[in-house]
């Protein structure tokens, strides 16, 4: 594999981290890869939380984090680039499952169903 885009898509690992505090849940949302480790921390509230900063190609973004409806079920990420806004909402099924919604600028949809490992059930 030769390459950024190549470095990036050859092994990516996601880890997440959340505390939470009366209205607000903190994250530290991680993606490590062959270029390194990435971390990107926020509070979401009642108020969008807004954070610029970088691809993997360098360019800038634009990332607007909210919950969707009074609910907070539904973690709703925009995110604005040069190639257009793409959005990924995801929700929690029961405690063992996430299933991430993920829109293009073009509309497309995809589902994405991540299931906990190692049995691990401690809650963050």
């Amino acid at each position: 594999v030769t390459g950024r885009g190549g470095a990036t898509r050859a092994s990516v690992e996601h880890r997440i981290r959340r505390e939470c505090e009366g209205d607000a849940a903190r994250y530290e949302m991680c993606v490590v890869n062959r270029l390194g480790s990435k971390c990107e921390r926020f509070t979401v509230g009642s108020v969008p939380t807004v954070i610029s900063s970088s691809d993997a190609r360098g360019d800038p973004i634009t990332k607007r984090i909210q919950w969707e409806g009074a609910s907070k079920e539904v973690l709703v990420t925009e995110v604005d680039s040069v190639a257009g806004r793409c959005v990924d909402k995801r929700r929690l099924v029961g405690d063992d499952e996430m299933v991430m919604e993920l829109i293009s600028p073009t509309e497309v949809r995809a589902y994405r169903i991540f299931a906990r490992v190692e049995g691990d059930k401690t809650r963050r």
